[in-house]
């Protein structure tokens, strides 16, 4: 108005939806703002408008002059996307000011909805530990007040939170960065051994723990675990010892598949199928002829269009042979006493058997339950090669875990991904051998038959 004050114009609102509830109060105050750009559209586009919100952390995230944060969640992406088509200028407002804050607070009654199909959110379940807590409560208290007071740039225990106050928000009195939970000292021990349950490796377990939570010094504190852990210290490879030759990335998953036998495990034999493309790892329970077994799975999956195996005598067999002749499906098979050809089914026997060894060291007498938990959580993390998981290159979509219940995380691209893997896997090898022969060339070869 002519005498400086605001007077209103119109008047917006609506319910959250059951599944807006459970956003994280950042994206529900980043929803609001999207809502309002579309009611009052009209009057909007094109023309220069202030936009205030008592949301500190959207001042950053929504100024048009800065780029959205790194790990900023998908959605709220999104809308600095929406935002970048308007001329506008943000700025922060205290609740105390802000004239939609008490509209906002009105009780709503909303009779259809059922809260008895709400999913629980473990998000929830940090929020009494994190008041609890001696660093945490002071750190929400900081984000709820928006002032953080000098000593927090200085102490190392407040000073990592410090430098990320503008990317941190409250959801049910739990402390998030960006999507990510902060977990709380008294639960981290918990959680780190949620993530080793099936002992997994760094990478995997750091990429597992970035998708979900965090807190200071997560990566060290993961290392320190894994180092610590009886069963990983003594079911340790040995180093390689030859040249390291990829075999090359199949276009599509269930392309090509490698095969082989791991055993006997508490007198079980199996059958390891692995997915070339996807790292997708079958296991079955030898109780009838191999192609009976591989029969079952390619009912499922589908037919390939490579096998590839060693010259054990069960592929080798007519039965199977006629099997794959009858399919359609080339056979290949590695030379005599050469499991390094095969390398990509012979590393997951390896894997399978280092598995099963050690949840049977923490007391999992159930070997198929303690195979199939491991299975599970293989297929959900992050393979070191192509960069996500089995279960995304293989289906399109990661299975839903406990984990997934905080947020999901987001896909890479991956064709480019596996192939600078490969070419680091290579560089870094430790091989010293490498061979070469022209024709004519006479050479020693070894016989292993006896004389």
């Amino acid at each position: 108005m002519q005498d400086g004050s605001d007077r209103p114009l119109a008047y917006a609102s609506r319910v959250l939806k059951t599944a807006e509830k459970r956003y994280a109060q950042i994206e529900r105050e980043g929803l609001a703002i999207i809502f309002g750009l579309s009611k009052f559209n009209q009057d909007l586009y094109g023309n220069h408008f202030y936009l205030e919100t008592d949301n500190k952390a959207l001042t950053y995230v929504f100024n048009p002059s800065k780029g959205i944060p790194e790990f900023s969640a998908n959605r709220v992406r999104r809308w600095a996307t929406i935002l970048a088509n308007y001329n506008y200028q943000i700025s922060y407002v205290k609740s105390s000011l802000n004239k939609a804050d008490f509209l906002s607070r009105l009780p709503v009654d909303n009779p259809d909805e059922n809260w008895a199909d709400v999913d629980p959110n473990y998000i929830y379940y940090f929020s009494n530990v994190t008041k609890q807590d001696k660093i945490l409560s002071k750190i929400l208290n900081f984000v709820k007040d928006g002032r953080w007071p000098s000593y927090a740039y200085k102490e190392n225990d407040y000073k990592y939170f410090a430098s990320k106050r503008f990317e941190l928000s409250i959801e049910s009195n739990a402390l998030l960065w960006n999507h990510r939970v902060i977990v709380p000292t008294k639960l981290r021990s918990k959680l780190l051994n949620k993530l080793h349950e099936s002992h997994l490796g760094i990478v995997k377990m750091k990429s597992t723990a970035r998708s979900y939570f965090w807190w200071p010094k997560i990566d060290r504190d993961i290392e320190n675990y894994i180092k610590n852990c009886e069963s990983c210290k003594m079911n340790q490879p040995n180093p390689p010892r030859s040249v390291l030759s990829p075999w090359p990335w199949p276009e599509k998953p269930w392309q090509r598949i490698h095969l082989d036998f791991a055993g006997p495990l508490r007198n079980t034999m199996y059958l390891i199928i692995v997915d070339a493309h996807s790292k997708w790892l079958e296991v079955l329970t030898m109780k009838s002829t191999t192609s009976e077994m591989t029969r079952e799975t390619f009912a499922r999956f589908g037919l390939p269009e490579v096998v590839v195996s060693d010259q054990g005598t069960q592929f080798k067999s007519n039965q199977f042979q006629t099997f794959l002749a009858k399919n359609g499906i080339i056979y290949i098979d590695g030379p005599a006493r050469h499991a390094q050809s095969n390398g990509q089914a012979e590393s997951s026997v390896k894997v399978i058997k280092t598995a099963l060894k050690k949840l049977i060291q923490d007391n999992f007498n159930d070997t198929d339950y303690a195979l199939s938990k491991f299975l599970f959580d293989y297929r959900n993390s992050i393979h070191s090669t192509t960069g996500v998981t089995p279960s995304e290159l293989m289906f399109r979509h990661k299975i839903r875990s406990q984990f997934r219940s905080i947020l999901p995380p987001c896909s890479p691209v991956v064709k480019e991904k596996v192939k600078c893997s490969q070419l680091k896997q290579k560089s870094c090898f430790k091989g010293q051998r490498t061979v070469c022969f022209v024709p004519g060339e006479r050479v020693l070869v070894r016989k292993f038959s006896e004389k």
